[in-house]
């Protein structure tokens, strides 16, 4: 899922709503950047970095290797509103100098499956939310994308590659 928080206004909301983030209308897009990638996660109003190990395990250490960083421009920040109620792991904790985890926003999520019935919104699926898919385009299209750009490649991999091996195992 991804969405232009200053673009679309009240059509990106539907598209995220039931994942507890909530984008930014009329926010200013920013330049490009590369974040750090670390992950976590809310636990008792505390929030706490995520295990390694899993589905975000395999996410981040996947078989098509480690991804340490994350590039993206023209992005804006999302509000979370319940994000980690319903199972968001935080990919990313700085956003232009600013703590996102301490002013309640995000630029990366990912929710790894987590049962309906246990409270979960994924069920046995995944996803990864982002602001925007310039971190997916590669360099002939889209503003120049950054597809071939530090981790980015991995990270998709790694997300495709454990969602579609969990679908074999499943069966």
């Amino acid at each position: 899922s991804a969405f232009a928080a200053s673009a679309l206004g009240d059509l990106a909301q539907a598209t995220v709503e039931w994942l507890g983030v909530r984008p930014a209308p009329a926010a200013a897009c920013q330049p490009g950047m590369v974040h750090r990638v670390e992950a976590c996660f809310a636990f008792g109003g505390r929030f706490l970095d995520a295990f390694l190990e899993g589905d975000v395990g395999a996410l981040l250490r996947g078989p098509f290797g480690g991804v340490a960083s994350f590039a993206n421009k023209h992005e804006t920040v999302f509000d979370l509103h319940g994000a980690f109620d319903c199972g968001a792991v935080q990919l990313t904790k700085r956003f232009h100098g600013c703590d996102l985890l301490e002013r309640g926003k995000a630029n990366l999520l990912f929710y790894p499956p987590w049962p309906l019935e246990r409270g979960g919104v994924t069920g046995r699926g995944r996803v990864l939310v982002c602001a925007n898919f310039h971190w997916l385009a590669d360099l002939l299209h889209w503003d120049g994308g950054l597809f071939h750009v530090d981790d980015n490649a991995k990270l998709l991999c790694n997300f495709v590659g454990s969602a579609l091996a969990a679908r074999g195992s499943a069966a």
